[in-house]
């Protein structure tokens, strides 16, 4: 991989699942003298650091792998808020008809121009 950042994503997202399958049974190496007495508290350090180093890239890497069902978070297209819409608008869950709520309070507040003072 010629890109730095996209080779260090990979590096730290491989690293982040040696970890945990290590932290998950680790008795063998503990057995076998590989880790000693504190391995464990470094071991949980690690993890914790690589998913902090992966926090601000979650998105994009729910976004890499292609599926059927289309994300709303975010895609190449840009078009996150007009895909938002049209899967509520075509969501199972929109069946009932509209609170009366929304037409009370909702909607007047979506067509101000202007919030009344106070």
């Amino acid at each position: 991989m010629q890109d730095t950042n996209g080779r260090d994503l990979y590096m730290t997202v491989l690293a982040n699942f040696a970890l945990n399958f290590i932290r998950e049974d680790s008795n063998l190496l503990y057995e076998a003298g590989f880790f000693t007495k504190g391995s464990g508290d470094l071991l949980e350090q690690a993890y914790a650091q690589t998913l902090t180093d992966l926090r601000p890239q979650i998105v994009n890497l729910a976004e890499l792998v292609p599926c059927d069902v289309a994300s709303t978070i975010g895609n190449k297209y840009g078009d996150i808020y007009e895909q938002q819409y049209d899967t509520a608008v075509n969501s199972r869950l929109n069946t009932g008809k509209v609170p009366e709520l929304y037409h009370t309070h909702i909607k007047p507040v979506m067509n101000m121009v202007q919030l009344p003072k106070l």
